[in-house]
Protein backbone atom coordinates (compact mmCIF):
# COMPACT_ATOMS: atom_id res chain seq x y z
CA UNK A 1 0.00 0.00 0.00
CA UNK A 2 1.03 3.50 -0.35
CA UNK A 3 1.11 6.37 2.04
CA UNK A 4 3.03 9.23 3.55
CA UNK A 5 2.72 9.03 7.08
CA UNK A 6 1.39 6.04 9.41
CA UNK A 7 0.94 6.07 12.39
CA UNK A 8 0.75 3.02 14.86
CA UNK A 9 -0.11 1.83 18.47
CA UNK A 10 -0.39 -1.83 19.79
CA UNK A 11 -3.13 -4.08 21.31
CA UNK A 12 -0.63 -4.38 24.43
CA UNK A 13 -0.14 -0.84 24.65
CA UNK A 14 -4.09 0.10 24.71
CA UNK A 15 -4.10 -3.14 27.58
CA UNK A 16 -1.63 -0.71 29.61
CA UNK A 17 -2.99 2.07 29.00
CA UNK A 18 -6.92 0.36 29.65
CA UNK A 19 -5.01 -0.94 33.04
CA UNK A 20 -3.69 2.45 34.26
CA UNK A 21 -7.14 3.93 33.16
CA UNK A 22 -8.96 1.11 35.16
CA UNK A 23 -7.12 1.59 38.36
CA UNK A 24 -7.42 5.37 38.36
CA UNK A 25 -11.45 5.33 38.06
CA UNK A 26 -12.14 2.75 39.60
CA UNK A 27 -14.95 2.78 40.96
CA UNK A 28 -16.13 5.82 39.97
CA UNK A 29 -16.37 4.73 36.59
CA UNK A 30 -16.72 0.72 36.97
CA UNK A 31 -19.23 0.56 39.08
CA UNK A 32 -23.25 1.16 38.99
CA UNK A 33 -26.60 0.37 40.14
CA UNK A 34 -30.10 0.10 38.40
CA UNK A 35 -33.21 -0.17 39.28
CA UNK A 36 -35.91 -2.40 37.11
CA UNK A 37 -38.70 -3.82 36.45
CA UNK A 38 -39.77 -7.41 35.06
CA UNK A 39 -43.25 -9.00 35.34
CA UNK A 40 -44.35 -6.59 37.95
CA UNK A 41 -41.63 -7.51 40.35
CA UNK A 42 -38.37 -4.38 41.28
CA UNK A 43 -35.10 -5.31 40.95
CA UNK A 44 -31.59 -3.53 41.99
CA UNK A 45 -28.96 -4.52 39.73
CA UNK A 46 -25.46 -3.77 40.66
CA UNK A 47 -22.23 -4.22 38.42
CA UNK A 48 -19.07 -3.46 39.22
CA UNK A 49 -15.99 -4.67 37.01
CA UNK A 50 -13.49 -5.91 38.29
CA UNK A 51 -10.80 -6.22 36.42
CA UNK A 52 -9.05 -3.81 33.42
CA UNK A 53 -10.59 -3.94 30.07
CA UNK A 54 -9.04 -6.00 27.51
CA UNK A 55 -8.09 -4.87 24.03
CA UNK A 56 -8.55 -7.54 21.41
CA UNK A 57 -7.16 -5.97 18.01
CA UNK A 58 -7.31 -9.72 16.36
CA UNK A 59 -5.11 -10.92 13.38
CA UNK A 60 -6.53 -9.41 10.11
CA UNK A 61 -7.85 -5.73 8.93
CA UNK A 62 -11.00 -4.37 9.99
CA UNK A 63 -12.38 -1.35 11.27
CA UNK A 64 -13.19 -2.59 14.39
CA UNK A 65 -12.33 -4.61 17.42
CA UNK A 66 -13.45 -6.04 20.40
CA UNK A 67 -13.00 -4.34 24.22
CA UNK A 68 -13.37 -7.23 26.54
CA UNK A 69 -14.35 -7.07 30.03
CA UNK A 70 -13.27 -10.48 31.83
CA UNK A 71 -14.52 -10.18 35.06
CA UNK A 72 -17.81 -8.19 35.75
CA UNK A 73 -19.81 -9.25 38.97
CA UNK A 74 -23.75 -8.98 39.09
CA UNK A 75 -25.55 -8.45 42.26
CA UNK A 76 -29.78 -8.93 41.31
CA UNK A 77 -31.82 -8.17 44.38
CA UNK A 78 -35.91 -8.35 44.94
CA UNK A 79 -37.05 -10.76 47.76
CA UNK A 80 -33.81 -12.53 47.22
CA UNK A 81 -30.32 -11.49 45.96
CA UNK A 82 -28.42 -13.56 43.20
CA UNK A 83 -24.87 -13.25 42.70
CA UNK A 84 -22.94 -14.02 39.78
CA UNK A 85 -20.06 -12.96 37.46
CA UNK A 86 -19.86 -12.78 33.97
CA UNK A 87 -17.68 -12.17 30.40
CA UNK A 88 -18.55 -9.23 28.20
CA UNK A 89 -17.77 -8.16 25.18
CA UNK A 90 -18.34 -5.10 23.58
CA UNK A 91 -17.74 -4.95 19.72
CA UNK A 92 -16.25 -1.29 19.01
CA UNK A 93 -15.95 0.58 15.79
CA UNK A 94 -12.76 2.80 15.11
CA UNK A 95 -14.44 5.95 12.94
CA UNK A 96 -13.19 9.19 11.87
CA UNK A 97 -15.01 12.15 11.89
CA UNK A 98 -13.62 15.70 11.24
CA UNK A 99 -10.31 14.46 11.27
CA UNK A 100 -10.74 13.21 15.10
CA UNK A 101 -10.60 9.68 15.40
CA UNK A 102 -12.83 8.16 17.90
CA UNK A 103 -13.51 4.63 19.31
CA UNK A 104 -16.83 3.64 19.44
CA UNK A 105 -19.14 0.85 21.08
CA UNK A 106 -21.30 -0.25 18.95
CA UNK A 107 -22.72 -4.15 20.41
CA UNK A 108 -22.64 -5.57 24.01
CA UNK A 109 -22.62 -9.14 23.59
CA UNK A 110 -23.45 -11.45 27.25
CA UNK A 111 -24.06 -15.17 27.21
CA UNK A 112 -27.56 -16.47 27.42
CA UNK A 113 -28.50 -17.12 30.82
CA UNK A 114 -30.10 -20.37 32.00
CA UNK A 115 -32.85 -18.51 34.34
CA UNK A 116 -35.16 -16.39 32.41
CA UNK A 117 -35.42 -13.71 34.76
CA UNK A 118 -31.60 -12.76 35.04
CA UNK A 119 -31.01 -13.71 31.15
CA UNK A 120 -34.05 -10.74 30.79
CA UNK A 121 -31.89 -8.29 33.14
CA UNK A 122 -28.65 -9.10 32.01
CA UNK A 123 -29.67 -8.41 28.52
CA UNK A 124 -32.22 -5.36 28.88
CA UNK A 125 -30.62 -3.78 32.04
CA UNK A 126 -27.03 -4.67 32.54
CA UNK A 127 -26.04 -4.83 28.47
CA UNK A 128 -27.59 -0.83 27.94
CA UNK A 129 -25.32 -0.19 31.16
CA UNK A 130 -22.43 -1.12 29.94
CA UNK A 131 -22.13 0.18 26.79
CA UNK A 132 -23.39 3.50 28.28
CA UNK A 133 -20.49 3.18 30.60
CA UNK A 134 -17.53 2.33 28.00
CA UNK A 135 -19.03 5.21 25.85
CA UNK A 136 -18.70 7.86 28.57
CA UNK A 137 -15.10 6.20 28.89
CA UNK A 138 -14.51 6.06 25.16
CA UNK A 139 -15.44 9.77 24.54
CA UNK A 140 -12.68 10.98 27.10
CA UNK A 141 -10.68 9.30 24.80
CA UNK A 142 -8.41 12.13 22.80
CA UNK A 143 -6.04 10.93 19.67
CA UNK A 144 -4.59 13.85 17.89
CA UNK A 145 -4.37 14.21 14.42
CA UNK A 146 -1.38 13.34 12.79
CA UNK A 147 1.03 16.81 12.19
CA UNK A 148 4.05 17.30 9.91
CA UNK A 149 5.45 21.12 10.56
CA UNK A 150 4.23 23.24 7.17
CA UNK A 151 2.99 20.21 5.49
CA UNK A 152 -0.77 19.95 5.09
CA UNK A 153 -2.02 16.96 5.04
CA UNK A 154 -5.20 14.51 4.12
CA UNK A 155 -7.88 13.59 6.44
CA UNK A 156 -6.50 9.76 7.76
CA UNK A 157 -7.92 6.08 7.01
CA UNK A 158 -7.76 4.14 9.93
CA UNK A 159 -7.75 0.43 10.62
CA UNK A 160 -7.52 -2.86 12.97
CA UNK A 161 -4.34 -4.46 11.60
CA UNK A 162 -2.42 -7.64 13.17
CA UNK A 163 -3.08 -6.48 16.57
CA UNK A 164 -2.30 -2.62 16.14
CA UNK A 165 -4.41 0.59 15.61
CA UNK A 166 -3.13 2.38 12.54
CA UNK A 167 -3.98 5.65 11.00
CA UNK A 168 -2.25 6.47 7.43
CA UNK A 169 -2.36 10.48 5.50
CA UNK A 170 -1.16 11.22 2.40
CA UNK A 171 0.01 14.74 1.44
CA UNK A 172 -3.17 16.70 1.14
CA UNK A 173 -2.86 16.66 -2.53
CA UNK A 174 -3.44 13.34 -3.33
CA UNK A 175 -6.38 12.44 -0.94
CA UNK A 176 -6.76 10.28 1.64
CA UNK A 177 -4.74 6.74 1.09
CA UNK A 178 -6.45 3.35 1.22
CA UNK A 179 -7.04 1.71 4.91
CA UNK A 180 -3.79 0.29 5.88
CA UNK A 181 -3.67 -3.34 5.43
CA UNK A 182 -1.30 -6.60 5.96
CA UNK A 183 0.70 -6.21 2.89
CA UNK A 184 2.87 -3.48 4.22
CA UNK A 185 5.73 -4.64 6.97
CA UNK A 186 4.56 -2.47 9.83
CA UNK A 187 7.16 -2.45 12.65
CA UNK A 188 6.71 -4.84 15.57
CA UNK A 189 7.16 -2.30 18.45
CA UNK A 190 4.63 -0.95 20.50
CA UNK A 191 4.41 2.40 18.80
CA UNK A 192 5.62 3.74 15.78
CA UNK A 193 5.19 6.48 12.90
CA UNK A 194 6.62 6.00 9.37
CA UNK A 195 7.51 8.83 7.20
CA UNK A 196 7.69 8.08 3.53
CA UNK A 197 9.51 9.30 0.41
CA UNK A 198 6.72 12.03 -0.62
CA UNK A 199 6.67 13.37 2.74
CA UNK A 200 10.62 13.62 2.99
CA UNK A 201 10.86 15.42 -0.28
CA UNK A 202 7.68 18.05 0.86
CA UNK A 203 10.41 18.96 3.61
CA UNK A 204 13.23 19.13 1.44
CA UNK A 205 11.29 21.37 -0.77
CA UNK A 206 10.66 23.97 2.58
CA UNK A 207 14.05 23.95 2.96
CA UNK A 208 14.99 25.59 -0.28
CA UNK A 209 12.68 28.29 0.41
CA UNK A 210 14.10 29.18 3.63
CA UNK A 211 15.40 32.70 3.86
CA UNK A 212 18.84 31.11 4.76
CA UNK A 213 18.72 29.61 1.29
CA UNK A 214 20.02 32.99 -0.28
CA UNK A 215 23.69 33.69 -0.94
CA UNK A 216 24.56 37.08 -1.96
CA UNK A 217 27.95 39.43 -1.50
CA UNK A 218 29.84 41.48 -3.58
CA UNK A 219 33.34 43.13 -3.82
CA UNK A 220 35.59 44.72 -5.63
CA UNK A 221 39.31 46.14 -6.00
CA UNK A 222 41.87 47.90 -7.64
CA UNK A 223 41.70 51.02 -9.34
CA UNK A 224 40.82 53.27 -12.42
CA UNK A 225 43.44 51.65 -14.56
CA UNK A 226 43.26 48.24 -13.47
CA UNK A 227 39.93 48.01 -11.08
CA UNK A 228 36.60 44.95 -10.61
CA UNK A 229 33.65 44.50 -9.37
CA UNK A 230 31.20 41.38 -9.15
CA UNK A 231 28.07 40.52 -7.15
CA UNK A 232 25.91 37.35 -7.23
CA UNK A 233 22.70 36.33 -6.19
CA UNK A 234 22.70 32.49 -6.25
CA UNK A 235 20.59 29.64 -4.08
CA UNK A 236 20.29 25.58 -3.72
CA UNK A 237 17.40 24.49 -6.02
CA UNK A 238 15.46 21.78 -7.49
CA UNK A 239 16.14 19.57 -3.81
CA UNK A 240 16.43 15.75 -4.33
CA UNK A 241 16.28 13.31 -1.67
CA UNK A 242 15.72 9.62 -0.97
CA UNK A 243 15.87 7.73 2.34
CA UNK A 244 18.81 5.15 2.68
CA UNK A 245 18.17 2.42 5.63
CA UNK A 246 17.35 5.35 8.63
CA UNK A 247 19.33 8.15 6.91
CA UNK A 248 18.10 11.03 4.48
CA UNK A 249 20.10 12.14 1.34
CA UNK A 250 19.64 15.51 0.43
CA UNK A 251 21.27 16.81 -2.75
CA UNK A 252 20.76 20.40 -4.12
CA UNK A 253 21.81 22.24 -7.34
CA UNK A 254 23.11 25.86 -7.32
CA UNK A 255 21.60 28.00 -9.52
CA UNK A 256 21.32 32.05 -9.57
CA UNK A 257 23.44 35.46 -11.22
CA UNK A 258 27.06 36.08 -11.07
CA UNK A 259 27.53 40.02 -12.05
CA UNK A 260 30.90 41.40 -12.57
CA UNK A 261 33.12 43.70 -14.35
CA UNK A 262 36.80 45.35 -14.87
CA UNK A 263 38.23 48.61 -15.40
CA UNK A 264 40.94 49.00 -17.42
CA UNK A 265 42.55 52.82 -18.12
CA UNK A 266 39.18 54.16 -16.94
CA UNK A 267 37.25 52.09 -19.52
CA UNK A 268 34.29 50.13 -17.91
CA UNK A 269 33.43 46.42 -19.51
CA UNK A 270 30.66 44.61 -18.39
CA UNK A 271 31.50 40.40 -18.14
CA UNK A 272 28.99 37.40 -17.46
CA UNK A 273 30.36 34.53 -15.51
CA UNK A 274 28.09 31.40 -14.52
CA UNK A 275 28.73 29.98 -11.29
CA UNK A 276 27.96 26.44 -10.42
CA UNK A 277 28.68 23.71 -7.86
CA UNK A 278 30.21 20.16 -8.46
CA UNK A 279 29.68 17.80 -7.44
CA UNK A 280 26.15 19.17 -6.53
CA UNK A 281 26.13 20.23 -2.77
CA UNK A 282 24.55 17.02 -0.43
CA UNK A 283 24.35 16.14 3.00
CA UNK A 284 23.19 13.21 5.18
CA UNK A 285 20.36 14.01 7.60
CA UNK A 286 18.78 12.01 9.94
CA UNK A 287 15.40 12.37 12.39
CA UNK A 288 16.21 13.13 16.01
CA UNK A 289 13.65 13.32 18.49
CA UNK A 290 13.79 16.58 20.19
CA UNK A 291 11.12 17.40 22.69
CA UNK A 292 7.64 16.68 21.46
CA UNK A 293 8.82 16.88 17.96
CA UNK A 294 11.16 14.46 15.58
CA UNK A 295 12.93 17.11 13.32
CA UNK A 296 15.65 16.40 10.79
CA UNK A 297 19.31 17.37 10.82
CA UNK A 298 22.22 17.42 9.19
CA UNK A 299 25.06 14.54 10.15
CA UNK A 300 27.28 15.12 7.85
CA UNK A 301 27.70 17.10 3.99
CA UNK A 302 30.04 15.65 1.25
CA UNK A 303 32.95 18.02 -0.09
CA UNK A 304 31.86 20.14 -3.42
CA UNK A 305 34.01 22.81 -5.53
CA UNK A 306 32.56 26.34 -6.30
CA UNK A 307 33.30 26.94 -9.83
CA UNK A 308 32.72 30.20 -11.90
CA UNK A 309 33.53 30.28 -15.51
CA UNK A 310 34.03 33.78 -17.56
CA UNK A 311 32.15 34.18 -20.67
CA UNK A 312 34.34 35.65 -23.34
CA UNK A 313 37.32 37.90 -22.03
CA UNK A 314 39.26 40.11 -24.58
CA UNK A 315 42.28 38.86 -24.13
CA UNK A 316 43.79 42.46 -23.22
CA UNK A 317 41.76 42.73 -20.13
CA UNK A 318 44.20 41.62 -17.15
CA UNK A 319 44.65 37.87 -16.06
CA UNK A 320 44.86 38.96 -12.41
CA UNK A 321 41.36 41.18 -12.84
CA UNK A 322 39.60 37.97 -13.20
CA UNK A 323 40.97 35.92 -10.66
CA UNK A 324 40.37 38.33 -9.03
CA UNK A 325 36.54 38.23 -9.52
CA UNK A 326 36.91 34.07 -9.22
CA UNK A 327 37.93 34.08 -6.00
CA UNK A 328 35.90 36.94 -4.24
CA UNK A 329 32.81 34.66 -5.63
CA UNK A 330 34.25 31.25 -4.70
CA UNK A 331 35.74 32.20 -1.71
CA UNK A 332 32.40 33.71 -0.22
CA UNK A 333 29.84 31.60 -1.97
CA UNK A 334 31.25 28.38 -0.46
CA UNK A 335 30.90 29.03 3.47
CA UNK A 336 27.88 30.10 2.67
CA UNK A 337 26.43 27.25 1.30
CA UNK A 338 28.10 24.92 3.80
CA UNK A 339 26.77 27.11 6.78
CA UNK A 340 23.19 26.53 5.16
CA UNK A 341 23.84 23.01 4.43
CA UNK A 342 25.56 22.90 8.34
CA UNK A 343 22.38 24.40 9.71
CA UNK A 344 19.66 22.94 8.11
CA UNK A 345 16.33 21.60 10.59
CA UNK A 346 13.30 20.36 9.29
CA UNK A 347 10.61 20.28 11.62
CA UNK A 348 8.69 17.03 11.17
CA UNK A 349 6.11 14.84 12.94
CA UNK A 350 4.64 16.41 15.88
CA UNK A 351 5.17 12.72 17.88
CA UNK A 352 1.58 12.12 19.13
CA UNK A 353 0.69 11.98 22.83
CA UNK A 354 -2.74 10.00 23.64
CA UNK A 355 -5.17 11.23 26.79
CA UNK A 356 -8.61 10.32 28.15
CA UNK A 357 -10.35 12.36 30.30
CA UNK A 358 -13.23 10.88 32.34
CA UNK A 359 -14.63 11.55 35.99
CA UNK A 360 -12.46 14.29 36.51
CA UNK A 361 -9.74 12.36 36.11
CA UNK A 362 -7.04 12.65 33.05
CA UNK A 363 -4.00 9.63 32.23
CA UNK A 364 -1.92 10.51 28.90
CA UNK A 365 -0.22 8.12 26.99
CA UNK A 366 3.10 9.43 25.64
CA UNK A 367 5.45 7.32 23.24
CA UNK A 368 8.84 6.67 24.84
CA UNK A 369 12.34 5.17 24.58
CA UNK A 370 12.21 6.15 20.52
CA UNK A 371 14.82 5.29 18.48
CA UNK A 372 15.00 5.68 14.67
CA UNK A 373 15.50 3.31 11.72
CA UNK A 374 14.28 2.41 8.61
CA UNK A 375 11.12 -0.05 7.58
CA UNK A 376 9.68 -0.63 4.14
CA UNK A 377 11.72 2.03 2.72
CA UNK A 378 10.53 4.81 5.03
CA UNK A 379 11.86 6.44 7.92
CA UNK A 380 11.02 4.44 11.36
CA UNK A 381 10.09 5.99 14.91
CA UNK A 382 9.56 3.10 17.19
CA UNK A 383 9.59 2.60 20.81
CA UNK A 384 7.35 1.82 23.81
CA UNK A 385 5.08 4.24 25.55
CA UNK A 386 4.14 5.68 29.21
CA UNK A 387 1.26 6.82 31.33
CA UNK A 388 0.83 9.26 33.21
CA UNK A 389 -1.38 11.66 35.01
CA UNK A 390 -2.26 14.81 33.79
Amino acid sequence: MSFDVAVGLSGAELNMAAAAVYHALYPKVFTGSHQADYEGATFTIGIDVTAPPQFNLGTATYQQFTLSLPAVKLTLSNSVTTKLQVAIDAHCLVQDVGGKVSFVPDQISIGKQQDPVTDYLVQHVVAPAIKDMLTQLMSGVSIPPIQVAGVPLSAPSIAVVNGYVIAAVNLAAAGPPPPPDGSFPWPATPFFALLGPGLIQQLAVIATASATNRFSASGSGGNHWGGYNWSYSLSLTSPRSAIAGGDIQLRFTLQGGVSAGVEVLYIPISLGFDAHAAPDPSAVAALQVQGAELVLTVTSMAPFTVYVIPGTVPTWIFGWLITAIINGVTLTLGPLISTFLKNLRLDSLQIPRYSISVAGTTLTLTPANLTTGGAGGMIALTGTASVAPG
